[in-house]
């Protein structure tokens, strides 16, 4: 079976055009700091780079790098940018061109629950080769501590660390990205991804979801029979409604303040997607007409790439 190592591990180390990423979200009282390690690769273009923006900041910072400077160690798993690390317990960016230097713990990642058939966030597709973008959730959330140093400044972080990343030639033509761990309510965790999808000579809107309450988890997903029935843009607000069964889902999606972050194309950083760190997201869980839940994240993690025009 595919497991959280097997995830975890360089998939497009001989593939081009690809790019591969890790991304990391730090959420605590004071700040919410994301980083995206990556790699992407054309004939044309080798490039390796660091992607840091965080809520003390009103911009991402980038710095690439020659392909020479990422090594890459599987067993024990390890990457390294020059000064910067990624390992299974720990992540350390430093870089004089970045005006952050951040170290995190990472311990106890909190998995999805697997089976055969949906052994991944992707399900049967995770067997599936050539996928245009493949998608992986490292980490629901799990408690961490580390420091920010940012213009001279040290922050202690001790909050919620979420992992995922992605690899294969091109991020999804349109889609829509939500996660947060910071329910109002109770303790909580919210993955949401719907893309477009190609696969072959057919295409279609991909939905990959996980709704964790306390320790039961609900996944929504097209290879669960997942359906959208509902998708505008209200003024500043997405409306998206799923129904999956007996199960509907009514999410209020508003997004905030964003950052502009770079995105693959063709195995090139060059689409644009702006993503937020402070968002807002309200849900109402349905079982046939009776409202399970009602909760309310903040913090949230989202994009909208053309998914809500």
């Amino acid at each position: 079976m595919i497991t959280y190592n097997t995830e975890l591990q360089l998939h497009q180390s001989y593939k081009i055009p690809a790019f591969e990423g890790w991304y990391f979200r730090v959420v605590d009282n004071q700040i919410s700091v994301a980083v995206i390690i990556g790699i992407a690769k054309t004939k044309e273009k080798q490039e390796v780079f660091i992607q840091v923006f965080h809520t003390l900041s009103e911009a991402m910072e980038k710095v690439s790098y020659d392909i020479e400077c990422f090594q890459y160690q599987k067993e024990p798993f390890q990457i390294m940018i020059k000064e910067s690390f990624f390992r299974k317990d720990h992540l350390h960016i430093e870089d004089q061109r970045l005006s952050v230097m951040l170290d995190i713990d990472i311990k106890a990642p909190k998995l999805l629950r697997q089976t055969k058939y949906a052994p991944t966030i992707m399900g049967p597709f995770a067997y599936l080769k050539n996928m245009q973008c493949n998608h992986a959730v490292l980490n629901l959330g799990s408690p961490t501590h580390g420091t920010l140093v940012y213009q001279h400044q040290s922050y202690n972080l001790k909050g919620i660390l979420y992992q995922e990343k992605d690899w294969g030639n091109s991020f999804p033509k349109k889609y829509i990205w939500v996660q947060s761990n910071c329910c109002q309510e109770k303790e909580a965790v919210l993955f949401l991804s719907c893309a477009a999808i190609p696969l072959k000579c057919i295409g279609f809107t991909g939905i990959i979801m996980v709704l964790m309450i306390g320790d039961q988890q609900y996944r929504f997903a097209s290879y669960y029979g997942a359906l959208i029935t509902q998708a505008k843009k209200v003024l500043d607000t997405y409306q998206l409604t799923i129904r999956q069964g007996k199960y509907t889902i009514k999410f209020k999606i508003r997004a905030g303040k964003t950052y502009r972050l770079d995105s693959p194309e063709n195995g090139m950083m060059q689409r644009n997607v702006e993503e937020s760190l402070l968002g807002h997201t309200e849900i109402k869980l349905y079982k046939y007409h009776q409202c399970l839940d009602t909760l309310s994240f903040d913090h949230c993690g989202i994009e909208n790439d053309h998914f809500f025009i």
